[in-house]
């Protein structure tokens, strides 16, 4: 009998994780269709010049390398691969859309999420991916970066970026908004009235994906001055440990395409009395954020 439950049970949550993973795959194809949100992310500077340099300023890493790029997109990042010396490039993506200029030498895998997808290549000397979404995890796409460094990367093979941090700060707000919601807008610098806060530190060489479902902090904030609630933000690290000759840090605190998540509290508070953060991963793409409990509903965005 329990044999008998225990397999009911183990149906039970393949079907469940079937049908999450089905969804949120959906979810993402449906966004990342679109060409003008790839407009988007090709016209950040920041952004694009930080793979850039990651990835041609490295010949160490990258000379003779073999590359896969999670997620490729119009490629990209694959064209920085080829540039730096790497004498194979792959490049997977759920989509298809227009590729950029360099990448006559890439094999493209198109059409199939990296864990049903068959690679042309057993294992990568570097795997590298732009999978973050706002406030890092949202949009789900760790899922196949992790699944790629736990497959796809050899040992001692490097994964870029390796390293990453969220932070929180308080804002006083000069624009309209809607209390107890969650928004992605930009927060000019001059709004920003406390230090920032590092709530979460992670290590992608080692992380585990479920420990990206949930992330909890305490928050202090030595200052007593009021806020109308709290941007989240993050840094991805091309860390030393693989990017000898130059070591890069993607931040989105200044104005990039990811914006700010933008937490409205219902009425100001004081920055020293904001205790505890919390946001947990939903089915499809998003997390639920809360701030001492208080819930924050899903805004969309704001810009």
């Amino acid at each position: 009998m329990i044999v008998y439950l225990l397999i009911i049970l183990c149906v039970i949550v393949f079907i469940h994780v079937g049908s999450f993973e089905s969804k949120n795959t959906t979810a993402i194809k449906k966004v990342y269709e679109d060409i003008e949100f790839h407009r988007g992310m090709l016209a950040d500077s920041h952004r694009v010049d930080t793979y850039k340099v990651a990835l041609t300023q490295n010949p160490s890493l990258m000379k003779g390398a073999k590359v896969l790029d999670v997620g490729c997109g119009t490629g990209i990042l694959s064209s920085f691969a080829v540039e730096g010396g790497a004498s194979n490039v792959v490049g997977v993506d759920l989509v298809s859309v227009p590729k950029c200029k360099g990448v006559d030498d890439v094999q493209f895998v198109i059409g199939k999420p990296i864990q049903k997808a068959e690679l042309p290549i057993k294992k990568f000397d570097v795997v590298v991916s732009e999978w973050m979404g706002p406030a890092l995890y949202q949009e789900n796409i760790i899922d196949m970066f992790l699944y790629a460094r736990d497959k796809y990367l050899k040992p001692g093979g490097a994964l870029l970026p390796d390293m990453g941090s969220i932070y929180v700060c308080g804002f006083k707000s000069d624009t309209n908004g809607f209390n107890g919601y969650k928004t992605l807008e930009y927060v000019e610098p001059q709004n920003i009235v406390t230090d920032d806060y590092v709530i979460h530190n992670v290590d992608f060489t080692t992380v585990k994906l479920r420990d990206t479902f949930k992330i909890s902090s305490d928050i202090k904030f030595d200052s007593d001055v009021l806020v109308d609630g709290l941007v989240v933000w993050f840094d991805t690290t091309f860390s030393r440990r693989f990017c000898k000759e130059q070591p890069c840090v993607l931040d989105t605190k200044r104005k990039t395409c990811w914006f700010h998540t933008v937490l409205r509290f219902n009425k100001p508070r004081k920055a020293s009395d904001i205790r505890k953060i919390k946001f947990v991963r939903q089915e499809v793409i998003d997390y639920t954020f809360w701030v001492d409990g208080e819930e924050f509903k899903e805004g969309g965005w704001n810009i």
